[in-house]
């Protein structure tokens, strides 16, 4: 089987180690504007490497590309890859507006053409054994559920005026695991937000600290947190609360090794930032994608779990503006 990759970035580099080294019956090919990218991929034994998209995308054997390049490329990108009649993995955000989500949705369908859409956590080991529980009953009736997500660091204005915001950005992952981890559609979304650590994000609209209250389909509500700084590190945290039990996620840590003296008790931060914490979730993905190319499992998450993710970050944005709940 033939994969091409495009874009040979953070994402880029991290997909292509993963699949050298656990498929390495693929022939991969490599899609980047620098050289630099080129010879990352020679180290994993890439033969094709090519400048621009349209030349992997002819070539005759290639069957599938995944995209992780610009986020403002990406929709192009989707769209050449569906006319060539190739299969897609695409890095999130498949596009910022609902409209065009849709489009490409039903434009890959019309070609017979997978695409799925990159929501890596939930591939995450810690998370999906949340969802399966709940799926089996084992908190009862939902009542409340919450997640909190912290950056270690703030983004740099660049990526931020790029990346359309801390809620299509950042909680748009949290939007699509309270879908993926409770089963339910969210009725209703009421959100707060504020510019407590960049002062230069309030300049393009941005906020950088918010907390969201989302109403589902069965009346139980979760709460979102996120901040883009936590000096303690990377916060990544999750409790679903039923009626006979509960379910919690915690932050995950390089080792175990507790200090104590007489201060207190120590310990290291938290495993640095998402490409450290959620490296498992990376390869599981990719797994799946290759075992949705092979026909064995139907494509995870798609364009319609993007969409309704983006809606609900949407209708985020606008309860920040209006002050008030948006209804779904």
């Amino acid at each position: 089987m033939h994969i091409a990759i495009a874009g040979m970035g953070r994402m880029g580099q991290t997909h292509l180690k993963s699949l050298a080294l656990n498929f390495p019956e693929l022939h991969l090919h490599v899609v980047s504007s620098r050289q630099e990218g080129h010879d990352f991929a020679r180290k994993f034994g890439v033969e094709h490497c090519y400048s621009d998209l349209d030349e992997a995308l002819a070539h005759p054997e290639v069957t599938a590309v995944i995209i992780c390049g610009l986020s403002d490329a990406h929709e192009a990108q989707v769209e050449k890859a569906i006319k060539a009649g190739k299969h897609i993995f695409v890095e999130k955000p498949l596009a910022m507006e609902l409209p065009t989500i849709r489009r490409l949705d039903e434009l890959a369908k019309s070609r017979k053409v997978h695409l799925m859409v990159g929501f890596n956590q939930r591939f995450d080991p810690t998370w999906s054994r949340i969802q399966q529980e709940v799926v089996e009953g084992k908190v009862g009736a939902l009542r409340l559920m919450q997640i909190t997500s912290r950056d270690p660091i703030p983004p740099s204005m660049k990526f931020a005026k790029a990346s359309g915001g801390l809620f299509l950005d950042m909680m748009i992952h949290d939007f699509d695991m309270v879908r993926f981890v409770t089963g339910q559609e969210v009725k209703e979304v009421y959100a707060k937000g504020a510019v407590k650590v960049v002062p230069e994000l309030a300049k393009i609209g941005d906020v950088d600290t918010a907390v969201v209250v989302l109403t589902l389909a069965d009346g139980s509500m979760a709460v979102i947190d996120n901040c883009r700084e936590a000096k303690y590190g990377y916060d990544q945290r999750m409790e679903v609360f039923g009626s006979v039990g509960m379910l919690q996620g915690h932050n995950q840590y390089g080792d175990t090794v507790l200090h104590y003296d007489e201060q207190g008790q120590h310990r290291d931060k938290p495993l640095y930032f998402f490409m450290e914490r959620y490296q498992q979730s990376y390869f599981r993905q990719m797994e799946a994608f290759i075992q949705v190319l092979e026909g064995k499992i139907p494509v995870p998450v798609g364009a319609y779990e993007t969409g309704q993710a983006t809606e609900i970050a949407l209708a985020a944005i606008k309860s920040v503006k209006t002050g008030k709940p948006v209804l779904l």
